[in-house]
């Protein structure tokens, strides 16, 4: 049982899901593009400048292990929220704004209104290319998932391999937040 759930995790890995999860990453990439391009409403940027700010001086004044397990924790909710069949597809969008707009506000917090300075930060960091990953193996995972109930021919092996992917995507995200904390202890990024 165990060797022909292994075998069926390899096989959907080499046959369909690195070319998925591409897809996913570059939807992903074009989603946050989209949200960075239209502002949030200024109800919801007042509430996003508040929990910014707050997030700001929790940097500095919290350890980096624990820095690191807040950031994980909040990674892994959504990596969780992304994994659910079904329901994923329509989670992804507000997920990515909101993420996407409190990003931002944190990024013009640290580099001013500077347009470049902003995409960069969020999209180019080596962080947001593990966090985009990990997303993305989730996501992929929960649609075929889903697809798979939807078409009723989910085995239990489908949920064995569908944990497996989860778990692959919580040690991605485990790296990543260890990544993020440190680029966010960075003196340039704490004044």
């Amino acid at each position: 049982m165990a060797l022909h759930i292994l075998w069926k995790f390899v096989m959907r890995s080499v046959q369909h899901a690195l070319l998925w999860i591409l897809v996913a990453v570059i939807l992903l990439y074009t989603l946050v593009g989209i949200a960075l391009t239209i502002p949030p409403p200024p109800w919801f940027r007042t509430m996003l400048e508040t929990v910014a700010q707050h997030l700001r001086k929790e940097v500095t004044a919290i350890p980096w292990s624990k820095l690191v397990a807040l950031l994980f924790l909040n990674n892994v909710r959504i990596a969780l929220l992304l994994s659910i069949p079904l329901i994923n597809i329509a989670l992804l969008v507000p997920i990515v704004f909101m993420t996407a707009w409190l990003g931002r506000i944190l990024a013009e917090m640290v580099a001013g209104k500077s347009w470049t300075l902003i995409v960069v930060m969020l999209i180019a960091t080596p962080h947001s290319y593990l966090e985009f990953i990990a997303y993305s193996i989730v996501l992929t995972e929960g649609v075929y998932l889903g697809w798979k109930i939807v078409k009723r021919k989910a085995e239990r092996a489908d949920l064995y391999v569908h944990g497996l992917y989860i778990a692959m995507s919580i040690i991605i995200l485990a790296l990543a937040a260890m990544v993020e904390a440190s680029l966010m202890r960075l003196p340039a990024l704490t004044r």
